[in-house]
């Protein structure tokens, strides 16, 4: 039987462990977890088997629902007994709790649960139930009713340049150390230095890293094989300077035998073991806190995070940053990667331009409207005008100091008329040049009315009018806004609008919408 990689082994751990936790659970929890056996990895379900366990340990202790004196008696019936409430009182229960540790029931360690650990342990509660409801075990999904907490995105934590050096700097010396720990950096000063080099060079994951044999390097092609969080096999590629970095520590490996079941491993601990993912955690941990003390947070994943956002700011491809990691939808490396720095954000902010100035420019350029000197300009937050009118604006202006243009349209406001004695020239920019345009008198307004605008006077405004040429301009007959050529004039072959008539002798000929004409009555 050949030796199984270091995959495999562990898949078969975890096996073993999902199958003793079940004998502890109900039985509804084994068949839960057998239906998830295509769809999800074994990690997956080792983690659902662990979550499924908690909650009836809380179940049992806190709630008065069940009866049974252990898990394994819990019956369906008592589960569809739950109330959202009960959900409710887990996952405040969640936050902190004691677990035993160990055979020993006297000790018992604290744990904690932030709100992603809270999300993970009640999202696998509703699958659960999720599962019972759809095989129509339970009559209702009662953790359905029950809102996840709300999830905060946090600032991606990565290293900067400076810091990247400093951290390898840190790493090859064992400068800052003290002397227990420079004692273990004599000896895996090499290792740790490789291990490093590759998260910053290749961007694996930590339980890529570890699981990493002797046979999985080419330097041939700087090239390594690592098994994906999904199982699949992939090919990646580092730079020289890892090449470099992983050389020495070979020449360091080759020196150690390994025991019984590690002798494929690459990196090995202390104990001459395939080193665990959480001796890689430590490590990286130790190191980091030397260099930046304030990212507490820092971990292999965040070295992952750096190289990831360097190389989306070198080549600004976000699929190659997602095959590079590994991301099987491309969404997740643009909402976690695609993040700009503040240099860019500062680079963003220098090339935006209001042109404020310019505008300031115009504005005192610009003549004032009654004469006098133009206003000085006004910084931002005081140009917005205010909801009341000054008092002079409200005042009554004199006759002698307004010297308006009239509006485009020809026509004067009731004001305009009331302040002046004599209409201004008319100045038409609306309308193109015209020979027949000639300036009109309309008829004098009702008493009281202006031309439909109440208080206004009667004096005449001016109106723009086109007159064929045969017609002379004293003509004293009514003047439209447009006239009707009569028998006289030279009839245009314009069409008429509805029912408009022509002069014709005293009886007007009538258009219909079909264009036939007929000579009215008197």
């Amino acid at each position: 039987m050949p030796d199984l990689r270091y995959r495999e082994q562990l898949d078969q751990q975890r096996l073993e462990d999902i199958r003793l936790m079940l004998r502890s659970l109900p039985r509804s929890c084994a068949d839960f977890i057998r239906s998830l056996m295509n769809t999800t990895s074994m990690l997956t379900r080792l983690a659902y088997t662990i979550d499924l366990g908690t909650f009836f340990e809380f179940a049992l202790k806190e709630l008065p629902v069940f009866t049974a004196s252990a898990a394994t008696e819990v019956t369906d019936a008592e589960i569809a007994t739950l109330k959202p409430r009960d959900i409710e009182l887990y996952a405040e229960y969640l936050s902190l709790y004691y677990k035993q540790s160990g055979e020993d029931e006297t000790t018992q360690r604290k744990l904690r649960n932030q709100t992603y650990g809270v999300m993970r342990k009640l999202s696998s509660l509703r699958s659960y139930f999720n599962y019972l409801f759809r095989t129509q075990r339970i009559p209702a999904n009662t953790v359905s009713l029950v809102p996840l907490p709300k999830k905060h995105e946090k600032p991606i934590l990565l290293l900067e340049r400076d810091e990247m050096e400093k951290l390898l700097a840190a790493i090859a010396t064992g400068t800052r150390l003290n002397a227990r720990q420079a004692a273990f950096h004599r000896i895996t000063q090499a290792r740790d230095f490789a291990i490093v080099m590759l998260f910053l060079g290749t961007g694996i994951r930590v339980s890529e890293c570890v699981g990493i044999d002797m046979e999985d390097i080419d330097f041939r092609v700087n090239a390594l094989l690592v098994t994906r969080k999904g199982g699949n096999q992939v090919i990646l590629y580092f730079p020289r300077e890892v090449a470099d970095a992983l050389k020495a520590y070979l020449t360091k490996r080759e020196a150690i035998d390994p025991l019984p079941g590690h002798e494929h491993a690459l990196f090995l601990s202390l104990q001459r073991r395939r080193i665990t993912q959480r001796a890689v955690e430590l490590m990286v941990k130790k190191y980091a806190m030397l260099v930046v003390p304030l990212k507490r947070r820092m971990s292999p994943h965040k070295l992952r995070s750096t190289y990831a956002t360097n190389l989306y700011q070198a080549t600004e491809d976000i699929y190659l940053v997602a095959e590079a990691l590994g991301h099987s939808d491309v969404n997740t490396t643009r909402r976690h990667y695609a993040s700009m720095s503040d240099a860019r954000m500062r680079q963003a902010a220098s090339h935006t331009d209001l042109h404020y100035d310019t505008a300031l420019q115009q504005a005192a350029a610009q003549p004032s409207v009654n004469g006098t000197e133009p206003a000085p300009a006004l910084p931002i937050a005081s140009a917005v005008p205010s909801a009341t009118p000054p008092p002079e604006a409200s005042a009554a202006p004199s006759q002698n100091a307004l010297a308006l243009t009239p509006s485009s349209d020809g026509y004067l406001t009731a004001s305009e008329r009331h302040n002046h004695t004599a209409p201004p020239a008319l100045h038409d920019h609306d309308l193109p040049p015209s020979p027949n345009a000639t300036v009109a008198a309309m008829p004098p307004a009702l008493p009281g009315k202006a031309n439909g605008l109440a208080g206004g006077s009667e004096e005449s405004v001016p109106r723009l009018e086109t007159r064929p040429p045969s017609v002379a301009a004293s003509d004293e007959r009514p003047v439209f806004a447009q006239t009707i050529p009569t028998a006289t004039d030279s009839v245009s072959d314009a069409p008429l609008t509805d029912m408009e008539s022509t002069h014709s002798g005293g009886a007007p000929y009538v258009r219909n919408r079909r264009g036939d004409r007929w000579k009215g009555q008197k």
